[in-house]
């Protein structure tokens, strides 16, 4: 078992982005069981929906895009690394 990051140099790019999409929709999922506005449980109404059987709400997993972005100047780019990627 290896954690996800880690896992993009052993899984195809096909493999890699349906593990990445299923981790974000089991993460959702764990963390939301109950409504934020009334406290009721959730009921499961889709593969991603949920919907409060109290106050008649419903609930999907917020989308968070990302972008890669260049910093250039004249011919040089900055690169940064993130100490919690070392690799």
């Amino acid at each position: 078992m290896v954690q996800l990051r880690a896992s993009y140099d052993i899984l195809s790019l096909q493999e890699y982005n349906m593990a990445g999409k299923a981790f974000e929709i089991l993460n959702w999922d764990r963390n939301y069981r109950y409504c934020p506005t009334c406290g009721a449980p959730l009921r499961q109404i889709s593969a991603i929906g949920k919907k409060c059987p109290e106050c008649r709400q419903e609930f999907y997993p917020n989308l968070a895009p990302a972008i890669i972005v260049r910093v250039q100047k004249e011919d040089k780019i900055l690169l940064t690394s993130s100490m919690r990627h070392p690799n």
